[in-house]
């Protein structure tokens, strides 16, 4: 899968971070979980985390997908850091 996300440099400027994660290494129902409408309406997770929606969404090339930037990160080791994130 391919996604891009808005990071901030190191010195506050905005930039397009892309990459991408290898299919498989993550089952597909975990990866359907990091979907931003199920982390927010069906498990209810976002009106309980501190960043509460104010950060940018990881988008999958292609389809659109918004994912959670914080499970994302988790889940898959991101290089960058959820605090990074615009």
């Amino acid at each position: 899968m391919q996604y891009w996300i808005w990071l901030r440099s190191g010195n506050g400027e905005p930039y397009i971070y892309s990459d991408s994660v290898l299919p498989g290494v993550v089952p597909s129902r975990v990866i359907d979980l990091l979907l931003d409408r199920v982390v927010d309406e069906d498990l209810g997770l976002c009106a309980t985390c501190d960043v509460r929606g104010q950060r940018c969404h990881v988008i999958e090339c292609g389809t659109g997908r918004k994912f959670c930037p914080v499970l994302f990160s988790d889940v898959f080791q991101t290089a960058w850091r959820v605090a990074d994130v615009l």
